[in-house]
This record gives C-alpha cells, sequence and structure tokens, in this order.
C-alpha cells in the first residue's frame, strides 16, 4: 500500500510540471493530527535540504541574510512552498541547525503573507530545537 500511495505522489508532482490542471485534481491525504482537530498531510516538506548555506546564520562567518534572502535558492524555496500548497502538502519542517532553511522558510512564508499570496491559516510551520540540560 505504501508502494502504491509513493507511486501516486510521484505521478502527482511530474504533473506539476505539465499543467496546473492536473495539479487542483490531486490533494496529498491528510490524516487527524493525535487528539486534535488538527488535519496533517501524510508526508511533509522537510527543511533540510533547501538552506542556502549548511553555515548557521548566527556565526560572523556565515552569509549575510542579505546574500540568502537575495538568492536564486531562496526564490527556488518561494517556488516549492507554492508548489506543495497546490497539491495540499501544507506542513513544512526546519530545524535551528539546517543552516539558513529556518530563516528562508520563515521568510518566505512571511513574505508571501505580506503579498496575499497566502494566509497564515494555509500552512503547519514546524521547527526543532536542541534539548537543554535541564530538560
Amino acid at each position: 500500500e505504501l508502494v502504491s500511495l509513493t507511486n501516486r505522489l510521484i505521478i502527482a508532482a511530474q504533473r506539476l510540471f505539465d499543467t496546473d490542471k492536473h495539479s487542483k485534481a490531486f490533494q496529498v491525504p491528510k490524516v487527524r493530527y493525535g487528539r486534535t482537530e488538527l488535519q496533517m498531510p501524510i508526508i511533509t516538506c522537510g527543511g533540510m535540504r533547501f538552506q542556502h548555506t549548511w553555515m548557521p546564520d548566527n556565526l560572523p562567518i556565515s552569509a549575510s541574510s542579505r546574500t540568502v534572502l537575495n538568492s536564486s535558492s531562496h526564490t527556488n524555496l518561494k517556488n516549492i512552498i507554492k508548489a506543495c500548497l497546490r497539491v495540499g502538502l501544507n506542513h513544512f519542517e526546519t530545524a535551528r541547525f539546517y543552516g539558513t532553511s529556518e530563516m528562508q522558510l520563515v521568510d518566505a512564508l512571511v513574505e508571501m503573507i505580506e503579498t496575499g499570496e497566502i494566509q497564515r491559516k494555509d500552512f503547519i510551520l514546524q521547527t526543532k530545537v536542541v534539548r537543554s540540560k535541564d530538560r
């Protein structure tokens, strides 16, 4: 069953680049998250690989946010977000240690909200932090 679902997802992704009419037909299946009423897609858009650089954005030697946010990788990220949302894939995850991924994802989402392309209710954003000694 998982192989069949994976094949359906691959075919749907390929159709995204063929024409917009196919992308409207396919939606990523969703399930209820735990005991909440939140509907989560069965797959996520992971942010580990869409960063501009692996260098953390808080180091003095890292690329400046201006450089990162004006890069082609940042433009590509906004296109990825749009493609995901078209097929109902609205769960985006990142982490503090995915280089500039967290900074880029937040900036892209904020920019898209400010331009009216999306609304905050359109997506679920998840990030991860390192466990502290106190917990």
